[in-house]
Order: structure tokens, then C-alpha cells, then sequence
């Protein structure tokens, strides 16, 4: 090759060298640039997007418009409120005889974050007020509040308690201001009679001691003898009197017989299989028991008991809805008795038979008395009402 062509390729090189070197200066710069803007942006809440000539927000802070245009950052602080609650009520019981108090106990809560004065609480049953009264409650505090109420009235009643009772003060919460507890007040079906049930004689050849609250003399029983009674209220309904007389001991050593004059040929009901229960296969003791049975025979509900004494009220239904106890006469036996006791049977510390009364299908049964092995305490019934309702 000639030192000339030698020559020409030498320079086109330097030329080509030159050419890149120029690109790179001018790469180069591009990107100082790209990071020096980069690096003098403020940092507002902008990012780029590489894949974008447009840049996106995220400056997230909720923006109000204004009327002439302008925007304004919004307050994300929640506003603090109070939060008055009824946390909880209870009474001392749910079911009494008319006349009887109720204790009440209310429980309200302030669960917000700002003190609250002055707020209303109401406690009432029904219509009638209970409580009205205003307290002060501080962020966080709970307080107890308590009231009586003497009933008057038979009913089915609810108890409430309303705090901020005028829907006054702006809450958090405006649906947990109210609580209420059910109670069921019933009309007096027990009557203590203790005070005028005594020994009315006492004779000690025999060991006979009569018991009463009405007579001074036994009555001696027998087919005159009319001791239940059957009347008609209205169309549905009809009561059912039963009394006992007075009650006849018969001592024999320490033991003694309990026996109730009735209708019976011997004029004595006593020494019966007494149970717990009537579904129950032991006798826990022996004494007096009453059996009476309700059927419908003609126009008439009919009561008769197992000497075939009867009484009867005209009637137009043909079945037995219910039957239930609608008052009784109890007293405490005056002093220690020790009776005839079923030899296997139970020694219970508490009155047998549970109940003075048991129904079973149309047949009542009625134990005049309740007796404690254990202690040798007894409770007994002078008189006992049922209500019976038909269809």
C-alpha cells in the first residue's frame, strides 16, 4: 500500500474517534443535567414517571375549593365527643307480690373524650317515673345510680333507663343511651296467718291437741261437712275454695298423727302416703292429704273427692284450659312436732312436700301440711283458691 492511502485511513480514524467521543461528551451531559434538575426539585409530594412526560401527584392531603378558586387543606383531626352509655341495669328481683319494693341499680358511662355536665337520667317502669335527675360525667368516668319503686299495680312491666334522656348533648354514639330489665309484678296470693293460728285445746288423758285459726272446737267432719267450693266468675273462669278447718294431733309417745276434719264417714283425713311428688314412687311421710277432681257432666264443671262429696257451677265449655293458684292462707306450725315418718323413706332438710299443691291433668292435690324431718318444723294452709280457666 502507498504511504498516501496510508495516510487517508489514519485521518478518517481520528475523525471517527472524534465523532464518538462528541456523542459521549454529549450523552454525558444530558444526564449531568437530567440529575442536576432532578436533584434541585422540591419534594412536594411529586414523583416522575420514567414511562410519562407527565408527572403524577401524590400528595394525598384532601383539598376544599374555596369560592374564588382557591383550594385549602382539610382538618383530619376527629372532633372529640362525649359518649354516654347505659352500661348496664339490674334489680334485686324480677317477680313480686304487688306492694312489695323493687331495688334498682343503673350503671351509665361517659366512654368518650370530653367531660359532660348536667345530663338527664331517667329511670322509669312503664309510665311511672323512678328516677329523674341530672349528673356530671367525666371523660372516661362511670357512675351507679339507684332507686325504689313501692309497686302498686299488677302487670308485666319494663324498667328502662335513658341517659341524656332529651337527646341534648352530641355523641359519638347516639344508639347505646338506653338499657331495660323485665319484671313481673303479681297480686298477693300468700297471706301469713301465723299470728292467729294457735292451739285451741289440749287434752292430756288423751294427748289430742286441736289447731285453728277459726275454731275453738273441732268440727268433727263427716258427710255434712262441706269444706270446698266451686263458683263461676265469667264465661271462661270459675275459682275453687278449699278450707281447712284446723288440724288434730294425736300423741303417742313423742309421735304424733296429723289429721284434718273432712267429709269422710270417720270425719279424719290423716296417715296418708304423703310424696316430694305425685310422679315420685316414695312416701316420705304420713299425713293428711286432699284429692279433688274437675270434670264437665252436663251443663255444670263438677268438683268432687274421693268420698264422693261434690260441689258444682253451670257451665258452657267442655274442657280444662288451666288450673292455677290464685291465693292461700299459710302459717308456721307453733312449736316442734315429730310425726310418722315412711320407715325407707328420704330425711330431706327442707318442707315436704315442696309445694302445698299439685296439679295432675284435672286432679288437684292439696297437702295441708309441710313438714321438715329434719328440724321437726312444719308450715300448714288454713285455705287455698284456684283459678280455673276453660274453653
Amino acid at each position: 500500500m502507498s504511504l498516501r492511502k496510508l495516510r487517508r485511513k489514519s485521518e478518517r480514524r481520528k475523525k471517527n474517534i472524534i465523532a464518538i467521543g462528541l456523542i459521549v461528551a454529549i450523552a454525558l451531559s444530558v444526564v449531568i443535567i437530567e440529575v442536576i434538575i432532578w436533584s434541585n426539585r422540591s419534594y412536594s409530594g411529586q414523583v416522575w414517571d420514567i414511562n410519562s412526560s407527565a408527572n403524577t401527584s401524590l400528595n394525598t392531603t384532601p383539598q376544599n375549593t374555596t369560592e374564588n378558586g382557591s383550594t385549602e387543606n382539610q382538618n383530619l383531626t376527629e372532633e372529640k365527643k362525649p359518649d354516654l352509655r347505659v352500661v348496664g341495669i339490674s334489680v334485686n328481683t324480677s317477680d313480686v307480690i304487688v306492694g312489695e319494693n323493687i331495688s334498682v341499680s343503673v350503671d351509665v358511662k361517659n366512654a368518650g373524650e370530653v367531660n359532660v355536665s348536667e345530663v338527664e337520667v331517667v329511670v322509669s317502669a312503664g309510665s311511672i317515673v323512678l328516677y329523674n335527675d341530672t349528673i356530671n360525667l367525666s371523660a372516661g368516668e362511670e357512675k351507679e345510680i339507684s332507686c325504689q319503686w313501692e309497686t302498686s299495680e299488677v302487670g308485666d312491666y319494663e324498667i328502662e333507663a335513658r341517659v341524656d334522656a332529651g337527646d341534648v348533648v352530641d355523641e359519638k354514639n347516639e344508639d347505646n343511651n338506653r338499657d331495660s330489665v323485665g319484671v313481673v309484678v303479681k297480686k298477693q296470693i300468700v297471706e301469713d296467718v301465723s299470728d292467729e293460728f294457735e292451739r285451741k285445746s289440749f287434752d292430756i288423758l288423751s294427748g289430742e291437741a286441736w289447731y285453728s285459726d277459726r275454731f275453738s272446737i273441732a268440727p268433727e267432719g263427716g258427710p255434712g261437712y262441706t269444706y270446698f267450693e266451686i263458683t263461676r266468675d265469667s264465661t271462661h273462669v270459675y275459682y275453687l275454695d278449699v278450707a281447712i278447718a284446723g288440724f288434730r294431733t294425736k300423741k303417742v309417745g313423742n309421735v304424733a298423727s296429723v289429721e284434718i276434719p273432712d267429709g269422710s264417714i270417720g270425719g279424719w283425713n290423716g296417715r296418708q302416703c304423703l310424696k316430694k311428688k305425685q310422679s315420685a314412687d316414695t312416701c316420705i311421710w304420713n299425713g293428711p292429704l286432699i284429692i279433688l277432681n274437675l270434670e264437665f257432666s252436663g251443663h255444670y264443671l263438677k268438683v268432687r273427692d274421693v268420698n264422693g262429696n261434690e260441689d258444682k257451677a253451670s257451665a258452657s265449655d267442655s274442657r280444662i284450659k288451666e288450673v292455677e293458684l290464685d291465693g292461700i292462707r299459710v302459717a308456721e306450725w307453733p312449736e316442734e312436732l315429730i310425726t310418722f315418718r315412711s320407715a325407707n323413706g328420704p330425711k330431706p332438710d327442707y318442707l315436704v312436700p315442696v309445694d302445698f299443691e299439685e296439679v295432675v291433668g284435672n286432679q288437684i292435690y292439696i297437702y295441708p301440711m309441710r313438714w321438715n324431718p329434719t328440724t321437726h318444723k312444719a308450715r300448714v294452709t288454713t285455705w287455698i283458691r284456684f283459678k280455673i280457666t276453660t274453653d
